[in-house]
């Protein structure tokens, strides 16, 4: 009961889970989508190149100012990364992007630009300077658009709602389930299944808000944003193959390897990052190598684990098998498509106007994450129902299967264990005196109704014992919290009025007992065995007064 108890329990906070999660998504949705801009945004036209200066490396673009006075806060912005930027108006310089940093440097800069033009007027020449820093990965002249400051920023977090919600939520889906893990080792002996899966949804929902720019948007620290998106990026990798090392111990020597190899890499990577040793556009080539290599591998491998039948111990094993390999399959396609069109894009293969490989991105993490929980949770079933066939099996080797109650050899393991802890306890031994005559004159069905019975009694009336028992045949004990001789003796009265109703009330049977007991202050140490055999002897003697005198319904006068 107390596995069912804890299984439940964790079904139902994961479903309060997703309550709670999709109507946070449902809020964001509309709070973001309920948001208006307060004027107009224009994407400016007419830009004319300067072909003097692309012989220099450079590119200069240059246009009219149109009538946009009426806009308070006015501001130009567009999305250019891996360039050093200078902007002028009627040639006076008003921004300046990049000047004096490294490849690697400006590889860990935002690539949102936002320059205020407040002050300035209709027909001033504005001239845009671009300067990339490899002319492999220049992309080409990127829109612009011109409108009131504040109302562009909100214009950028609009057109990535999805993307942010998504990395919103799988950031705090991820904590939250980071959350929960104390509780599930309270009620588990077992190591939670849920650190990577909580750890992964955090990992990747960084990522993506950081690929948006959305937490410069937040810090204004563009050095902190390119960080956390390229160690969140090359975490992923590395946090999928554990994953799967720790879940999967048919294949684990082939993911120790993919492990330790993208250990390595990624370590090196960040180390070489951090020195400037090597220029970050090649570091990242290899990461993005790496993963391409990785998920073909991983995904191959969970199809070979399915067609040996690796998940098929039960029904909630086989769907835990399907759920991750469509999660993995679906999330390996989007992020090699996602991997892929960066390295495109960055070498001006195709235009960077509509990033369709980070929209690919978005829904590949959510149909992995929900993939890794829908494993936990059909593994947590399948896991439950093997506990219930231990838990039977169990109660075949320590209950009595006639009264349900446990039987001699349960009572000595738990004796030992309450020995053990040192507790004071009271030992009552109790034998039905007239089976034998309930089996001679009603047939064994009659004894079967005494022993049901009179254990029945027993769980009715000793709510708060430590143990209830049959030792055997006519045998059972009651394992008491020592309290004081008054208080146990007025139990035992109600118990001994108890067995007179129940004798009174059945025409054919009366539960006619002795009963011995003893206490665990009377012994020099705590052994539940010594203290046991008193309370056996006890009522034998007892047993023998009964003898003497006749027996009579409930305990003979022992009280």
């Amino acid at each position: 009961m107390i596995k069912k108890h804890a299984n439940n329990t964790k079904i139902i906070a994961f479903v309060i889970l997703a309550v709670v999660f999709v109507v946070a998504f449902a809020s964001l949705f509309l709070e973001v989508s309920g948001n208006s801009v307060s004027y107009e945004i224009f994407e400016v036209p007419g830009w004319e190149m300067n072909d003097d200066d692309s012989a220099s490396g450079s590119y200069t673009y240059s246009t009219y100012l149109g009538n946009y006075q009426y806009i308070p806060g006015l501001a130009l912005s567009f999305h250019l990364k891996l360039c050093r930027v200078h902007v002028y108006i009627d040639d006076v310089l008003v921004y300046s992007f990049g000047d004096g940093m490294s490849e690697n440097e400006l590889y860990h800069s935002s690539a949102q630009h936002l320059i205020d033009l407040a002050g300035y007027k209709k027909g001033d020449l504005v001239t845009i300077e671009i300067e990339p820093i490899n002319e492999r990965l220049y992309s080409g002249f990127p829109d612009v658009y011109m409108g009131n400051h504040q109302d562009l920023v909100l214009y950028y977090i609009k057109e990535a709602k999805f993307q942010i919600y998504m990395g919103i939520f799988l950031l705090f889906f991820g904590g939250t389930i980071f959350m929960l893990l104390p509780l599930h080792n309270i009620s588990s002996s077992e190591p939670s299944g849920l650190i990577y899966p909580s750890l992964i949804s955090i990992t990747m929902g960084l990522y993506l808000l950081s690929y948006g720019n959305f937490i410069y948007l937040i810090t204004q620290d563009a050095w902190f944003n390119n960080a956390v998106c390229h160690i969140s990026g090359y975490l992923i990798p590395v946090l999928i193959t554990v994953f799967f090392r720790y879940e999967f111990n048919s294949f684990r020597k082939l993911f120790n390897i993919l492990v330790i190899i993208n250990i390595v890499v990624v370590a090196v990577s960040i180390v070489l990052a951090l020195f400037d040793l090597v220029p970050h556009s090649i570091i990242q080539y290899v990461i993005h190598v790496l993963c391409v290599v990785d998920f073909p591998v991983i995904s191959f491998t969970l199809v070979i684990a399915l067609r040996k039948g690796k998940f098929e111990r039960n029904l909630a094993s086989a769907l835990s098998g399907g759920a991750v390999l469509a999660g993995v399959v679906f999330f390996c396609l989007c992020a090699t498509f996602h991997l892929i069109r960066i390295e495109l894009v960055q070498t001006g293969a195709i235009s960077n106007s509509c990033d369709y490989g980070i929209i690919a991105m978005d829904f590949g993490c959510l149909a992995f994450v929900s993939s890794m929980l829908v494993h936990y949770l059909f593994n947590s079933i399948s896991v439950f129902d093997d506990d219930q066939e231990r838990l039977a099996l169990m109660r075949t080797a320590y209950y009595d299967a006639l009264t349900g109650i446990a039987n001699r050899a349960f009572c000595e393991v738990r004796l030992g264990e309450i020995s053990g802890t040192g507790e004071f306890m009271r030992i009552i031994f109790m034998d039905l005196d007239n089976l034998k005559q309930i089996n001679d004159s009603l047939g064994h069905a009659g004894g079967d109704r005494l022993l049901k019975g009179f254990a029945t009694a027993m769980k009715e009336h000793f709510k708060d014992a430590k143990l209830i028992g049959r030792m055997g045949g006519d045998e059972f004990i009651v394992v008491l919290k020592e309290e004081p001789d008054e208080d146990f003796l007025k139990l035992m009265k109600g118990f001994d009025e108890k067995l007179v109703k129940m004798s009174q009330a059945d025409e054919e049977l009366d539960y006619m007992v002795s009963a011995g007991w003893a206490k665990s202050s009377e012994v020099e140490s705590f052994d539940g065995r010594e203290v046991l055999r008193i309370s056996d002897e006890r009522m034998y003697e007892e047993k023998q007064r009964h003898k003497a005198h006749g027996p009579v319904p409930g305990l003979g006068g022992a009280v």
